[in-house]
């Protein structure tokens, strides 16, 4: 009796000391959990604002050309309402006619891209005035390219025969200049909210249980948003954006992945040479390849390269977290991160698995190439 009561005891003993033990090991579980998702956070904010130099002034483009283009409106508009009532008291119905097709023509043109583009255009129109024997050709020839002018000059021979052929002409491209600048305007404004919307996409906690339905090449895009100011100059992209599903995933944790693997890439190039982005599938994965042509890593390294801490960067451009954290995100999504490597070209490999998604895919071997 008395051993039977304390084997009871010791067996109470045992369960109380497995009920702490077993809380103790939960407490632990959800602190490492915790400090895993500050530790994610952390890096997110660390690249975050390595790349915010290189933001900045690519937000600073866009707003200089909007202040730009707003003054030439105000200008342009100045001088196109003073000049409109004397050019239709200046003008005959004919040669009205011609200056609305002239209007007409300078709504609808391409600007030159380039000031040798420009120039080219000029030396052709010149060349077209002397033939028509128009006079004054060198500053004619000069607005009319400015407004990129490429039409046979016939049809308004006459106008810019006439005394009010400069007047007439500098009238239209002061008319032209307004919509030029209101476009730019448009494409400067929706590129600094595109650098504003992938740095809010970018630092975006998200719901870390949740997954949902999104677009991993809208993902992809982003991240070289927030990396076009190293793109932009030596690097050649190269995009292959396949006919893939929206797949379930924690779209912010993703974008880190894609962030990171796009860095990397463009640092292993120091700035020159091409990166080539694949996003395609196979019967079970969604399949996305970032490739550059730098040094390539040695096999050594390619050993080492996913472990917490390590990295081949200088002393104080980089903790070895990008790529191990990448790793971690993947493994939450059931995915998968392959390196293969040489000089001259460096492949990350990210297989995420469709789930149920249907539809025939490319086969792995034909996404190695890439």
């Amino acid at each position: 009796m008395l051993m039977t009561d304390s084997n009871a005891h010791l067996q109470t003993q045992l369960q109380d000391r497995n009920a702490v033990l077993e809380a103790e090991v939960e407490a632990l579980r959800m602190q490492l959990k915790n400090t895993e998702a500050t530790l994610l956070q952390r890096e997110k904010m660390a690249a975050l604002g390595e790349l915010m130099a290189g933001t900045a002034h690519e937000i600073n483009t866009p707003l200089g050309a909007i202040q730009a283009s707003i003054w030439n409106i105000h200008k342009s508009l100045e001088r196109s309402l003073s000049y409109l009532p004397q050019v239709f008291d200046q003008l005959s119905p004919e040669l009205r006619s011609e200056f609305q097709q002239l209007l007409d023509w300078s709504q609808t043109v391409k600007e030159p891209e380039s000031s040798r583009e420009e120039r080219k255009l000029r030396r052709k129109i010149r060349q077209s005035l002397e033939d028509l024997g128009v006079g004054e050709a060198d500053n004619l020839a000069l607005t009319l390219g400015q407004m990129g002018i490429v039409q046979a000059l016939d049809p308004i021979y006459g106008l810019l025969q006439s005394s009010q052929a400069t007047f007439a002409v500098e009238t239209v491209y002061n008319i032209a200049a307004l919509k030029s600048n209101s476009e730019n305007i448009k494409i400067a404004a929706e590129r600094a909210n595109r650098i504003v919307s992938a740095l809010k996409g970018y630092a975006r906690k998200g719901d870390t249980e949740k997954k949902i339905l999104a677009n991993i090449g809208e993902g992809i895009d982003i991240a070289l948003t927030l990396h076009h100011n190293q793109i932009k100059h030596d690097i050649e992209l190269i995009k292959q954006y396949g006919d893939v599903p929206e797949i379930l995933c924690h779209p912010e944790e993703l974008l880190q992945v894609w962030g990171n693997l796009i860095g990397n890439a463009l640092q292993a190039m120091g700035g020159k040479g091409t990166l080539e982005i694949v996003l395609d599938r196979t019967e079970e994965d969604l399949v996305v390849c970032v490739t550059d042509s730098g040094p390539g890593i040695s096999a050594e390294n390619q050993a080492k390269i996913f472990d917490p801490f390590f990295t081949t960067k200088p002393s104080g451009e980089g903790c070895g977290l990008g790529l191990s954290i990448v790793t971690k995100i993947l493994d939450k999504h059931k995915g998968r991160v392959e390196i293969a490597s040489q000089p001259g070209k460096t492949q990350f490999t990210v297989s995420l698995p469709l789930g149920d998604a249907n539809g025939k895919g490319l086969s792995p071997e034909s996404l190695s190439g890439a």
